[in-house]
């Protein structure tokens, strides 16, 4: 047993067995940077803030776009460098852009590319306007694949929200939101792009009829939900048979007599219907 530092931002120290992990050992390293940060057509560019998810900002780039800083992390012989990821930042008064670039310390120039990590609009240190986020790889950075699209209106989600798997690129969903609040019709999918649920959303709550599915594509489970809670009986199906069985509010199973009279007690009862009398006989 060896005393190492985690990969994943757990306490130095910790107690671990080199032996069964696939990255070994990991060891504590300090790496200096002394780089120029410039924009594709290779112009200098000012005020970068560089950062590691975790450390806060290590060094902002002067006018000229040299930038030095000293990265404190952790490398192991199975996995590489833990912050090899550095994420560059430049923000103004009406918008803010993000890339996430892999370096190391041989890099003395880093290019900022057209492929962004985040862009979006800006407005008094608040996200305003349109804003996209794309999809990262630990392995390979940024990917290309947009992850998510929406707008801000003064720092909270506003209008019409899309999110998709990175994997694949499918959707997995889509549907409004007012002042960051879920509002109307919200639709799911799973990564193979079959449906996973739809339904209303009212103040932020589940209410109305809502409809899930398996996996597969077959019907998983139908019913109202109030406050964000099933309301009555929820009709399930089997993933493979499509079988019924059905659950009360609070999730107990109930047997299909009970379901029948349930359903019996709130239809409505129909006015009597009268037949007409002959010429002078009353009721």
């Amino acid at each position: 047993m060896a005393q190492i530092s985690s990969a994943y931002g757990k306490d130095a120290g910790e107690q671990f067995d080199c032996g069964r992990s696939f990255c070994g050992c990991w060891k504590d390293v300090e790496i200096q940077y002394r780089t120029i940060i410039v924009s594709q057509e290779l112009i200098p560019q000012p005020n970068i803030k560089v950062s590691c998810p975790g450390k806060g900002i290590l060094g902002i780039s002067d006018e000229s776009g040299k930038a030095a800083f000293t990265l404190k992390t952790a490398v192991s012989p199975g996995c590489g460098l833990l912050c090899g990821e550095l994420l560059f930042e430049k923000e103004s008064s009406t918008s803010y852009e993000a890339w996430e670039i892999s370096i190391d310390s041989s890099d003395k120039q880093v290019i900022l590319g057209s492929q962004y990590l985040k862009e979006g609009g800006r407005k008094n240190g608040e996200n305003d306007g349109m804003w996209r986020e794309w999809c990262r790889s630990r392995q390979w950075g940024v990917s290309g694949q947009l992850r998510v699209s929406g707008n801000y209106n003064k720092g909270l989600k506003n209008g019409e929200w899309i999110e998709w798997h990175c994997a694949g690129g499918n959707k997995k969903s889509q549907g409004k939101y007012e002042y960051d609040k879920k509002e109307g019709i919200w639709q799911e999918w799973y990564e193979n792009g079959q449906y996973r649920s739809k339904g209303e959303w009212r103040n932020d709550g589940m209410s109305g009829y809502w409809i899930f599915w398996h996996p597969n594509g077959q019907k998983s489970r139908e019913g109202e939900w109030r406050d964000n809670k099933p309301y009555g009986t929820q009709t399930h199906y089997d993933s493979m048979t499509g079988e019924k069985y059905f659950t009360d509010s609070n999730g107990h199973k109930i047997t299909n007599s009970k379901v029948k009279l349930e359903v019996k007690k709130k239809l409505p009862v129909p006015p009597p219907i009268l037949v007409p009398l002959p010429i002078g006989q009353e009721r």
